[in-house]
């Protein structure tokens, strides 16, 4: 009977486990309505010009600093069935001594859910970059 007893306490004891959020995992945003989100970087790098094996006598005269500035925003618009997200992003970095290059870049987002079963989405993105390197 104490064998039941202590089986049947143990099974009440020990109940079903929920999964916990972690603290650092990002919860996506859900709230309804239009939502507007600037932002900027501002930054900047000092360049050694080095190449390996090189003669850093030669080299050492071709320092340069570089300052580099990133200015984005994102328009999103969530419903009861649609999602729709604007997105730009621009990079402007100058050297001293040479030309200005001018990066963007542009996306659009959409999603549409008609039935339970059945949604439709489309993204759009627009890249204009000095070179194919960048992308």
């Amino acid at each position: 009977m104490s064998r039941i007893l202590i089986a049947l306490s143990l099974l009440l004891w020990c109940s079903s486990a929920s999964a916990q959020s972690s603290p650092w995992q990002l919860q996506e945003r859900t709230s309804a309505g239009w939502t507007f989100l600037p932002g900027t970087a501002l930054g900047g790098y000092w360049d050694s010009g080095l190449q390996p094996g090189g003669n850093p006598a030669v080299e050492g005269l071709f320092k340069k600093w570089i300052g580099l500035a990133n200015p984005r925003a994102e328009l999103d618009y969530n419903g009861r069935r649609s999602h729709v997200n604007f997105g730009y992003s621009g990079l402007l970095e100058k050297s001293w001594g040479e030309a200005l290059r001018w990066e963007q870049h542009g996306k659009f987002v959409a999603r549409r859910t008609l039935t339970p079963r059945f949604d439709i989405s489309g993204d759009v993105y627009y890249f204009v970059v000095p070179t194919t390197d960048r992308l």
